[in-house]
């Protein structure tokens, strides 16, 4: 079915939206920002530049709060879903696993050194290595390129955001929501998992 199979990180692979959460908001108070607790919640899942554009941070102060961000998830170790370990591990053995994510580089590398998963992928494409975030397609096609593969429906992106599934439809491959993210579902033509097992189901291990 599918050649290569791609993850979202935050809420997709890792149960970490409330550690973010926390993250920014802390971060936040120290820089002094005004801002709404539910407007940074809808945030969850943009690259930490955009979030602070969108709640007001000057450019000025964004390599501050990328310091104080990097300083308070670190306090906030967090684990897989339940599964997602014995999933990687089963699609490894026949498919070409990724990561494109829009994580600081320093922070994914530590979640994914923090759960023991940082062998399981070929390519991790994490905000650095883009100048255009997520809906673009622009990280997606960097891991193919990386991959010297070209997109097509025999690759398939993973993720909990609806920015996720509209990068993947504008990469021209195959994508699969889950709910147990953020985001509640209203595209149409997306395949929706309600648990690990379903997913494992749909992709055939």
């Amino acid at each position: 079915m599918y050649h290569t199979i791609v993850f979202d990180l935050d809420g997709t692979l890792i149960d970490n939206t409330q550690q973010i959460l926390d993250s920014f908001i802390a971060a936040f108070d120290e820089l002094g920002v005004n801002y709404d607790h539910n407007v940074v919640k809808s945030l969850m899942g943009m690259s930490l530049h955009e979030i602070g554009v969108q709640v007001g941070v000057p450019e000025r102060q964004m390599e501050d709060l990328e310091r104080l961000y990097i300083r308070e998830i670190s306090k906030r170790p967090a684990g897989l879903y339940h599964g997602i370990r014995e999933l990687l591990e089963n699609l490894k053995k026949t498919h070409t696993l990724g990561v494109v994510t829009s994580k600081l580089k320093e922070t994914t590398e530590k979640a994914l050194l923090h759960n023991g998963i940082e062998d399981m992928f070929s390519v991790v494409i994490t905000s650095p290595d883009v100048s255009s975030p997520k809906p673009s397609p622009e990280g997606i096609l960097l891991l193919c390129k990386r991959l010297n593969i070209s997109p097509s429906k025999d690759i398939v992106y993973i993720g909990d955001r609806q920015n996720d599934m509209l990068a993947a439809k504008r990469a021209g491959i195959a994508g699969i929501a889950v709910n147990w993210g953020v985001d509640k579902w209203d595209l149409e033509d997306v395949s929706v998992c309600r648990s690990v097992e379903q997913l494992q189901a749909l992709l055939g291990v």
